[in-house]
């Protein structure tokens, strides 16, 4: 019987790129980055309205909550959960998946999904998240695609 013996040149290179390529390190840090992104755009807040400014009957300031005028001087309630600041990103590799999120019990009514997001809101210039998600599609494509194209050189 006659032997054939195949060999493949280049497979300590090929070893190694693979190897890489499974740790998928890059990856992990283009969806970090894509989460990150989204994050940073979640956290502007609109322009002060009118409802932001010192008036007779009160208003509400940002980072504070409602004020008005009393015989003393200027009144108010700490109730602000501070949107901006209560913004998360979280991994989850194992579902490929990150997720941002906002843990201020009114986030939804101010970004959340066109579900939740009040209407007055939008009109107010609150970016919700979908409207964000949407907007973002390319750039948070563009950090996973080239993270997978670092990992996979």
């Amino acid at each position: 019987m006659a032997q054939k013996a195949i060999s493949v040149k280049g497979t300590s290179k090929l070893s190694a790129k693979l190897l890489k390529a499974a740790n998928l390190k890059n990856t992990k840090a283009g969806l970090a980055a894509a989460a990150i992104h989204i994050k940073s755009v979640m956290q502007v807040y609109p322009e002060e309205t009118a409802a932001n400014k010192p008036r007779k009957g009160g208003w509400y300031q940002r980072g504070y909550g409602p004020k008005w005028y009393s015989k003393g001087g200027i009144n108010g309630k700490r109730t602000s959960e501070r949107l901006s600041t209560r913004w998360t990103h979280k991994l989850e590799i194992s579902r490929w998946q990150a997720r941002v999120q906002n843990n201020a019990s009114y986030a939804g009514p101010v970004q959340g999904s066109i579900k939740q997001q009040a209407k007055h809101m939008k009109k107010l210039g609150w970016k919700g998240s979908t409207t964000v998600i949407k907007a973002e599609n390319k750039t948070v494509v563009d950090f996973i695609n080239k993270g997978v194209g670092r990992d996979i050189k």
